[in-house]
């Protein structure tokens, strides 16, 4: 534990499973929101705690999964 995390961090930890070979890799995620914040997504933007997150990188642009339900939309969860 190096210290406590806020929003806008680049924060690089390893996953909490193995790949197919056997190892763990590095994931590197950037912190959009922290403990008690509410999280939302609504037709693809970002809201944090009911405000839109104005930020080009704060994007969902996942298309892997055709068969799933729409996914543009998420939450809210705090």
């Amino acid at each position: 534990h190096w210290g406590e995390v806020e929003r806008g961090e680049i924060i690089v930890f390893l996953s909490p499973e193995s790949n197919r070979n056997g190892q763990r890799i590095d994931l590197i995620k950037r912190v959009v929101a922290v403990g008690g914040d509410t999280v939302q997504i609504r037709a693809k933007q970002l809201y944090v705690n009911g405000e839109r997150v104005e930020d080009d990188h704060a994007i969902f642009a996942d298309t892997r999964y055709k068969s799933m339900p729409n996914r543009d939309d998420f939450g809210p969860v705090k």
